[in-house]
């Protein structure tokens, strides 16, 4: 498990599931992207985004999200979002995003997706 202020990566079952907590921004978006993308590259597995403790996303972190899409999306996985806060459920709804990614209520419910692939 990979840890730091705010992404905590974690494999449950073979699906990368990834918690946000706080700010996605510019002072982090990259760092989330790149820890994602590492152990992507090591154990190529669906990933789950779990955002209900984050309280803002500004557009780095849409750009962050759909980098690690289109990375998933080569080699055939997916990217699942689950349990948005309402600030980024928000996001997601306006720029039409729920349209790219799952969009779940429940971890319990992104996992069946996922595995279901």
């Amino acid at each position: 498990m990979m840890s730091t202020d705010n992404i905590v990566l974690e494999e449950n079952d073979g699906v990368l599931v990834v918690s946000l907590s706080g700010r996605l921004d510019i002072t982090n978006s990259e760092e989330f992207e790149m820890a994602v993308l590492d152990r992507f590259e090591k154990k190529r597995t669906p990933v789950i985004v779990r955002l209900m403790d984050v309280s803002y996303m500004s557009s780095s972190g849409v750009r962050a999200l759909l980098s690690i899409y289109h990375a998933l999306r080569k080699h055939g996985k997916e990217l699942i979002l689950a349990e948005m806060s309402a600030a980024v459920k928000k996001i997601i709804s306006v720029t039409e995003l729920d349209r790219v990614f799952p969009v779940l209520d429940t971890l319990e419910n992104a996992l069946q997706k996922a595995r279901a692939v």
